[in-house]
């Protein structure tokens, strides 16, 4: 099918909205017809910073639009399967952020809604387009250090002022074990090939200005049907040590692989355009070898880490797929499988308890 340019309407102008904009004005494959905020000055200040030909406070002044192709939705979860429905349901494409929504009914909905509607539905599970994950994905997937695997992922944000005040807000909506951890699981269901079984949690409200029975550092074990042990731990805050920011490590009967991220902790909020990764593969030739016999090799890899940045690649994903009309379902799937998993690391949490999913 010949490329066409996509009408877009925005959803939600917040910093991953506008993070959205950014990306797609950069990606030339489609144009912002309007951009919607239930705070009608955001929408303003949206609409004249990237060049929208409108903007509103109502979704379903857009959804139902006849200009309107795509619907991007970049609002809190609970809002998610509303305007992802509406949008659906008048034949609208739809790209939502994660996690697809706040519970698996709204979820499931989504998934219905899709299947029923003209429309195409992916969710915003970004890291598994975004190098190097695929080729991270690709290479444990096959088997490089073997099965099962120990997947090591810590995912914390040291953030202060306006950032850590907005994250307080997301807080009230949903955990930072869902809305980070989506990602996380949904890279090691695709490592791991398979579903999780059990899930346990604990979690820690570090900051008195929280509700009673939220939190903002959470830590989730995963136990996989083929043995896979995965470990994520998210938290938010300024009270986050710099060592604590970032790990990818993963650990097999045959080695081990990590992605070692070099971040200037001067720039906490605001992390630096360029990023450096060193993949890094340590191989046992044989069991129980000598350090000396392991066999080191580390490929450095430049990275601009921009959010705008890191969602070209799941754009391009997502208008292929709709120019070549490809099927979303299994991805579709995966996003629910994700939301499932975090949503049982929250019950974990509040009933001290292993769960079974």
């Amino acid at each position: 099918m010949k490329s066409k340019r996509w009408n877009v309407s925005l959803i939600g102008c917040g910093g991953m909205g506008c993070a959205h904009l950014e990306a797609l004005l950069a990606g030339g494959r489609a144009e912002v017809v309007s951009v919607v905020d239930k705070v009608e000055a955001r929408a303003g200040e949206c609409m004249m910073k990237y060049g929208a030909a409108r903007c509103g406070v109502d979704y379903l002044d857009e959804v139902t639009g006849e200009d309107v192709d795509v619907v991007v939705i970049a609002t809190i979860p609970s809002q998610h399967h509303a305007i992802a429905i509406a949008a659906l349901e008048h034949g609208k494409h739809v790209l939502c952020e994660k996690p697809i929504s706040h519970t698996l009914e709204s979820a499931q909905a989504m998934a219905e809604a899709a299947a029923k509607g003209r429309g195409k539905l992916l969710v915003g599970h970004q890291l598994r387009y975004m190098q190097p994950w695929p080729e991270v994905i690709s290479k444990l997937r096959d088997g490089l250090i073997g099965k099962p695997l120990v997947m090591r992922m810590i995912g914390n944000q040291q953030t202060f002022g306006q950032t850590w005040e907005a994250q307080k807000r997301l807080i009230a909506d949903t955990s930072p074990l869902t809305d980070c951890g989506v990602h996380y699981i949904d890279l090691m269901r695709l490592i791991a090939g398979c579903n999780a079984v059990s899930v346990y949690a604990q979690g820690a409200c570090l900051d008195r200005s929280l509700p009673e029975g939220q939190y903002n550092y959470g830590l989730m074990q995963v136990r996989f049907a083929d043995g896979s042990a995965g470990f994520y731990e998210a938290g938010w805050g300024p009270m986050i040590s710099d060592n604590a920011w970032y790990v990818k490590d993963f650990f097999g009967p045959q080695g081990s692989y990590g992605m070692v991220y070099e971040l200037d902790h001067n720039t906490p909020d605001n992390p630096p355009r360029v990023a450096t990764y060193r993949l890094q593969h340590r191989a046992l030739p044989y069991p129980g070898c000598a350090w000396e016999e392991t066999v080191f090799e580390e490929r450095v890899l430049g990275h601009e880490v921009g959010k705008g940045n890191s969602l070209r690649s799941e754009h391009d994903y997502f208008f292929d797929a709709l120019e070549n009309d490809l099927d979303l379902s299994e991805e579709l799937q995966a996003s629910i499988e994700a939301l499932k998993i975090v949503l049982a690391a929250d019950l974990s949490i509040k009933e001290n308890r292993v769960v079974f999913v």
